[in-house]
């Protein structure tokens, strides 16, 4: 969903969003299906193209193919490591927009971990990703995942 340009109403929580994404480097949207999430999204693009102009934007909606293979395809390199991937862009400034970034937690967990670490070492990068579970509600120990948001 995220090539369409919509008009958007600010919630608060949207607003209390936005303020989040001016001072980290990685926010994390949660909410249920049709809560808006996606929407949200395009309206921070539009909102980052206006006040971050200097910022490059890469937006992903998860599918059934991995995380990495479709960073290379955002990103349009033919690296075949996750980190010389980050480490070729670490100059350029980027923000990831990335929906349905559950997908991504279920099947490529390390990925996933090691790029949002990056993510944060890097003040170059910011990561902006929605999902509709809670960190807490996967199967899985995302408490390292979870910390850098």
């Amino acid at each position: 969903m995220l090539d369409k340009k919509i008009d958007y109403v600010k919630t608060t929580s949207a607003k209390k969003a936005l303020k989040s994404f001016e001072y980290h480097n990685a926010i994390a949207i949660i909410g249920p299906f049709g809560s808006g999430k996606s929407a949200f999204l395009l309206y921070l693009e539009d909102y980052i193209t206006k006040k971050h102009n200097d910022y490059k934007i890469v937006k992903i909606v998860a599918d059934n193919r991995s995380f990495l293979e479709q960073l290379k395809e955002a990103l349009n390199v033919d690296k075949n490591s996750l980190l010389e991937i980050l480490k070729e862009k670490k100059n350029e400034k980027i923000v990831f927009l990335i929906d349905e970034f559950g997908r991504f937690l279920e099947n490529d967990l390390l990925d996933i971990q090691t790029f949002t670490e990056f993510i944060n070492k890097n003040e170059n990068f910011k990561l902006v990703v929605a999902f509709h579970k809670s960190f807490n509600e996967y199967n899985k120990d995302l408490s390292k995942i979870q910390g850098r948001f």
